[in-house]
């Protein structure tokens, strides 16, 4: 997965603000650099909410905070464009301030899911964990943290990385599973 352009339009102080992580080959990292106040955090955090794919779920009041103060809006709208195995996809958060409600779409143009669909649509294998995107799309405070002896984040960054967690999480819903078909199986057969 690559990140190639994030748009904001009506969040918070910007009216339309854009950024470009190259266009042909994005970049492998990216430093996003802003002054005190200005939305470097709003920006990881909408960053993260379209990156996990099943989407924040904003309060009413997380809506209203996104709103601009400075500037009379009725709507916001964040578009983060990835590639995924070079696919095309551009994820979408649109907000109406004046509802105070939100909603996901995706626009692609190839696979089973070309065109706009309601919610986030991506190639299933490209499903993030929480953690991971937290831990790969980060502030400053998180890079204190890591550095920090005293704190497993790095081992957790590592073992994201190589998938630990993912076979872990895999093999956890194997055994619920497999727990609830062979309890289902010994139900059915004590009541026979």
């Amino acid at each position: 997965m690559r990140i190639h352009r994030l748009r904001f339009e009506n969040i918070r102080e910007f009216d339309k603000l854009e950024f470009c992580f190259g266009d042909e080959t994005p970049y492998h990292v990216s430093m996003i650099q802003m002054g005190n106040g200005t939305g470097k955090t709003t920006t990881l955090n909408l960053i993260r909410a379209l990156l996990t794919l099943k989407g924040k779920d904003f309060s009413s009041e997380e809506v209203a905070d996104l709103r601009p103060k400075k500037f009379d809006a009725d709507f916001g709208r964040v578009d983060l464009i990835v590639s995924f195995d070079n696919d095309m996809h551009k994820l979408t958060l649109e907000l109406d301030y004046q509802s105070g409600e939100h909603k996901y779409s995706t626009t692609s143009s190839t696979g089973k899911h070309g065109g706009v669909e309601s919610g986030l649509k991506v190639p299933t294998k490209f499903t993030f964990l929480q953690k991971f995107v937290d831990l790969f799309v980060f502030n400053g405070e998180l890079v204190q943290d890591l550095l920090n002896r005293e704190k497993d984040i790095a081992k957790t960054a590592i073992d994201l990385l190589y998938g630990t967690l993912v076979v872990q999480e895999m093999v956890r819903k194997i055994r619920e599973r497999g727990y609830e078909e062979v309890s289902r199986s010994n139900s059915t057969i004590s009541t026979k």
